[in-house]
C-alpha cells in the first residue's frame, strides 16, 4: 500500500498532562485502542503504518532521551505535540547517486530490515523513500546486507534511499563507497548524512509522511 500526501492518517498531538501508555506486544494486537505510536520495534511500526494507514514515529527510545542534542529533543517534541502539519527540511546531505524522487517515508535499521526478508513482516517498499541506519556493524557486513537487500528484490521499485548514521561501523568515506557501489544499479537518487540513528543527534521521523528527495540541493523535505 502506498499513500498520497493527503491520504495518510496522522495521530492527534499530545497535550501537556496527557497520559501515555507503553505497549510491548508479544502477540496479535487489536487495532482499535491505538491512536499513536513512537516506533522502536521496527517490524511493529511497519505493520501499524501499512495495515492501519497510520503515521508512526521513528525516534529515540526513552532510555536515551537524556543523551539527545537540543535539536534532537526539539525534533521529538515537535513531532509528538505539533498541532500544525509537520514540515521538516534536511539540507547539506551528501549526494551518492543523482536524481529527484518523492513518496511516503519508510525505513529504519538496515540489519533488522534484512532479517524481515522472506517473512510476513517484510514491508512493501515500492514507491517509498527508504531511509536506513545501523550501529556497530563491520563494513563487510554492511556490504553483504546491502547486496542481500537489493538481490532480494525488495528495493526493486524504491523511489529513493536516504542514509542516516552508521555509528561504530568504521570510517565514513569507505562506507559511502560501499553504499554507492551497492545502490548505483538501482538508478535512483541516494543521499547520505541524515541525522537519524544510534547517536545523540537522532531526529524523529514520521513513518508514512510524504518525503521529497532532491539531489540538486542535497535535501530531504518531509511534509505532514
Amino acid at each position: 500500500m502506498m499513500n498520497s500526501a493527503s491520504s495518510i492518517n496522522w495521530p492527534p498531538a499530545l497535550q501537556l498532562g496527557d497520559v501515555v501508555a507503553v505497549a510491548a506486544p508479544a502477540s496479535p494486537v487489536a487495532p482499535e485502542p491505538f491512536r499513536a505510536g513512537v516506533r522502536w520495534l521496527q517490524e511493529w511500526g511497519f505493520r501499524v503504518y501499512q495495515r492501519l494507514n497510520l503515521v508512526t514515529f521513528h525516534g529515540p527510545t526513552v532510555a536515551h532521551l537524556g543523551e539527545l542534542t537540543p535539536a534532537a529533543r526539539t525534533s521529538l517534541r515537535v513531532a509528538l505535540t505539533a498541532n500544525e502539519p509537520l514540515n521538516l527540511h534536511f539540507t547539506g546531505l551528501t549526494v551518492l547517486c543523482p536524481g529527484q524522487a518523492q513518496g511516503p517515508l519508510l525505513g529504519g535499521n538496515l540489519t533488522t530490515l534484512c532479517h524481515l526478508i522472506g517473512t510476513p513482516f517484510a514491508p512493501q517498499l515500492a514507491g517509498h523513500v527508504l531511509f536506513l541506519e545501523d550501529h556497530h556493524e563491520a563494513r563487510y557486513r554492511i556490504d553483504r546486507l546491502l547486496h542481500h537487500l537489493r538481490l532480494s528484490g525488495l528495493l526493486q521499485e524504491v523511489a529513493a534511499v536516504v542514509l542516516g548514521s552508521f555509528t561504530r561501523c568504521g570510517p565514513v568515506e569507505p562506507l559511502l563507497e560501499i553504499f554507492g557501489a551497492a545502490l548505483a544499479p538501482l538508478r535512483i537518487p541516494v543521499l547520505a548524512g541524515l541525522p537519524v540513528g544510534h547517536q545523540p543527534d537522532n531526529h524523529t521521523l514520521p513513518i508514512g509522511a510524504w518525503a521529497v528527495v532532491n539531489t540538486q540541493t542535497g535535501s530531504l523535505r518531509i511534509e505532514g
